[in-house]
């Protein structure tokens, strides 16, 4: 039993750690110039939701798939952008969750950087006599007071 454990033990350990991001931590964006912004999109380490990928659009164009713990940093020129989010379920699985989108309209400023969290929450529900899980996700415009100690804990993925 001890032995079935141990092995059991390993596995797990070494799922996780492939789940795990290893980029380097938060660095703002140099030599962006001028007349561009950058959009910074991230996604703080948090369980719920963990396990899956969120596949990052800007205006339509795919730019990134964030695992948990991730920012992208794209340059942009000035002007309003839309950035969306759907999610990409690995190997469990859930058409329900990859067929639900969510999006921010954001104005980008020259020489400006703007920020986007990804949160994702859980609640337990009670649904015909029996317990279910009710998962919230959206994606939030937030200060640069805000975001920087968030994406400070968090790897850059390096854009599509």
């Amino acid at each position: 039993m001890t032995r079935v454990w141990k092995i059991s033990a390993l596995v797990r350990f070494g799922l996780l750690s492939a789940c795990t991001i290893t980029g380097p931590t938060f660095t703002p964006l140099e030599n962006v110039g001028s007349q561009r912004g950058v959009i910074y999109v991230y996604r703080p380490s948090n369980y719920d939701m963990g396990l899956m990928s969120a596949l990052i659009s800007l205006d339509g164009k795919p730019v990134a798939s964030l695992e948990n713990g991730g920012y992208v940093a794209v340059p942009v020129t000035p002007g309003e952008h839309t950035v969306t989010q759907k999610w990409k379920a690995g190997i469990l699985g859930n058409a329900d969750l990859e067929g639900d989108t969510t999006a921010v309209v954001i104005d980008v400023k020259s020489s400006d950087a703007s920020y986007i969290s990804l949160t994702s929450s859980s609640a337990r529900v009670r649904v015909n006599q029996s317990n279910a899980v009710k998962l919230h996700w959206q994606l939030n415009k937030v200060s640069a007071d805000q975001a920087l100690p968030e994406i400070s804990q968090c790897r850059k993925v390096e854009a599509l």
